[in-house]
C-alpha cells in the first residue's frame, strides 16, 4: 500500500461540468510547477465541487515536484472530507 492508496476512489461521474473545474483540471497538467500547484490547491478550495478533479489530482499526487504532490494530496483530502460531510 502506497502513501497514497487511501485517497484513490472513484469520482463521481454523475456530475456535470464544472468550468472552472475543468479549467483547473487541465492547468494540473501544465508545464510549469507552480502553475500545478496553484491549480491544485485551488482545486482543493472548491472542496466538493471539485469532485470531478479527483482522478487527475491522484495523479498529481506522483508529481516531480514534491509541493504539488502535497497539494494535491491536501486537495483530495478536502473535496473527499466534503463529500463524506465532515
Amino acid at each position: 500500500m502506497g502513501l497514497f492508496d487511501r485517497f484513490k476512489k472513484k469520482p463521481d461521474s454523475s456530475q456535470s461540468p464544472d468550468p472552472e473545474v475543468e479549467a483547473l483540471i487541465g492547468k494540473l497538467r501544465a508545464p510549469e510547477w507552480k502553475a500545478r500547484f496553484d491549480a491544485a490547491q485551488a482545486l482543493g478550495a472548491l472542496r466538493a465541487r471539485a469532485a470531478p478533479a479527483q482522478a487527475a489530482l491522484e495523479d498529481a499526487t506522483c508529481d516531480e515536484h514534491n509541493e504539488v504532490c502535497t497539494a494535491a494530496a491536501d486537495a483530495l483530502s478536502s473535496i473527499r472530507r466534503a463529500l463524506d460531510g465532515r
